[in-house]
């Protein structure tokens, strides 16, 4: 049970040690769900993973995850651990971009999302995503909140469990013995590249990471996700810049000066 406590300096220890005890987790759970590889991407596995717990039940979290044809437990291969942006799913094309550079990659639905049937091929259409899990053991994570929760349980937060996966991601490639562990970088696209921002925070085993758009100092933006980071708690828990200080790995952040949401200022 996550308590809630409104002393920012209280929930900023009690995340901290959350998040510390995940990556220090050795092995993660996940299973493989052949029905659901992805059409057309011959070297590509769907999954589900298990997750942080929501409303008292671990959740499952769907991923694609590709590799190169010369991975192998004699040939390992770096890792890279995709996390997409607003309104972005699980895209098989993001993975094989990495997969033909040589890279086994995994990519995250951090917003809950997995395919309303198996064997779908337009993976851009949203209609062919759906939120609605039969399963009595298991929840899907929270989808995407605006950072509107950051008062509430972690348990209940939308960034809670994207970090989360980030970190078990990172696991369960490190687990693969076709992957070099040592060799494991992160990168995320708006939505996704604020995730990875706060991860390599807490996950210091990336060798590397490339935030896209998204960065720290959102709060301070000249654009209009300024709002969503000044709602109550959210600079206080959530914001990058309070553990950028301990980020030794190198990290690429990438911007466009003419974004209509994420400023250069930023």
């Amino acid at each position: 049970m996550l308590i809630v406590n409104h002393d920012n300096d209280k929930r900023k220890i009690e995340l901290e040690i959350l998040l510390s005890g995940l990556k220090q987790k050795k092995d993660a759970v996940f299973e493989y769900c052949s029905d659901y590889d992805p059409a057309g991407y011959p070297n590509m596995k769907a999954m589900w993973i298990i997750g942080e717990e929501h409303m008292g039940k671990p959740t499952k979290v769907f991923a694609y995850i590709g590799f190169p044809e010369n991975a192998s437990k004699d040939n390992p291969v770096p890792g890279m651990v995709l996390q997409h942006g607003g309104g972005g799913r699980t895209f098989p094309s993001w993975i094989k971009e990495w997969t033909d550079r040589g890279y086994a990659a995994i990519a995250i639905a951090n917003t809950g999302y997995y395919p309303v049937k198996p064997g779908i091929t337009d993976f851009y259409n949203p209609e062919n995503w759906t939120r609605e899990l039969r399963d009595d053991d298991y929840v899907l994570p929270p989808d995407f909140d605006n950072m509107t929760t950051s008062m509430e349980s972690f348990d209940k937060q939308w960034m809670y469990h994207a970090v989360s996966q980030t970190i078990i991601a990172n696991t369960i490639l490190r687990q693969l013995e076709f992957v070099d562990k040592d060799k494991i970088g992160l990168t995320g696209i708006s939505w996704g590249s604020v995730i990875a921002s706060i991860a390599i925070g807490y996950d210091d085993r990336f060798l590397f990471a490339i935030p896209v758009y998204g960065s720290g100092y959102l709060y301070e933006s000249l654009a209009w996700i300024k709002d969503n980071f000044n709602y109550p708690g959210t600079k206080e828990i959530w914001e990058p810049s309070h553990r950028l200080n301990s980020v030794k790995m190198p990290v690429l952040w990438l911007c466009w000066t003419d974004d209509s949401c994420f400023s250069i200022n930023s």
